[in-house]
């Protein structure tokens, strides 16, 4: 691992690890923080705590849940949007139970439920969604509270399922705090700084 000052093309720090693959997650807490040590910077209990539960214990659900993401990364539209989105929940769903203290997971299935809300067919299906995306969120924020994904997805659910905006901005930019560069909760704040008619922020966002 090399980090270099991208500025001066110079070599600020570099270290050579030997470890077992079935380590490799334990590894990325080991060299975040030996990074933020070499940057002389100091964390805050949140930060702290966020790299302390960065990744799950179990690698297959990693797997499941780095496949999920980047099939939410690049959506799509109309049918193939309904599908991917189905497709999302389900790898969600898998990475759960094999890891049922993954918190990510809970957060990204959260926001996955409430986006498949705009293809429910009828009023129970949009009720079961809310109430799972709910669920999902609730549990992600037991197990991590300051997780800023489960508050984006509470921001998110807020804004589209309990029609409250001006509390799912709240979340939103608590999340922003933690996280400022979350390209997906920028995206999420400045949809909802649109439904509250404040343009000039959200084209911020």
């Amino acid at each position: 691992v090399q980090l270099i000052d991208g500025r001066s093309d110079e070599h600020v720090w570099t270290e050579t690890y030997d470890r077992k693959v079935e380590n490799a997650l334990e590894l990325q807490k080991v060299v975040a923080l030996q990074i933020v040590s070499e940057l002389g910077a100091s964390l805050s209990p949140t930060e702290r705590r966020l790299i302390e539960h960065a990744s799950p214990s179990v690698p297959e659900a990693y797997d499941r849940y780095l496949h999920a993401l980047a099939l939410y990364a690049a959506v799509g539209h109309g049918s193939e949007l309904k599908r991917r989105m189905s497709d999302i929940e389900r790898r969600l769903s898998e990475t759960l139970d094999l890891d049922p203290a993954f918190a990510l997971a809970y957060a990204l299935r959260a926001k996955t439920r409430v986006q498949m809300l705009g293809d429910a067919i009828d009023d129970d299906a949009k009720d079961r969604l809310g109430e799972a995306a709910r669920g999902d969120i609730e549990r992600a924020l037991v197990l991590q509270p300051d997780l800023p994904e489960a508050l984006a997805a509470r921001g998110r659910y807020h804004t589209y399922v309990s029609i409250d905006p001006a509390r799912g901005l709240e979340d939103l930019l608590r999340a922003l705090s933690i996280a400022p560069n979350d390209a997906d909760s920028h995206g999420i704040a400045g949809m909802t700084l649109r439904r509250l008619g404040r343009f000039d922020e959200a084209l911020v966002h």
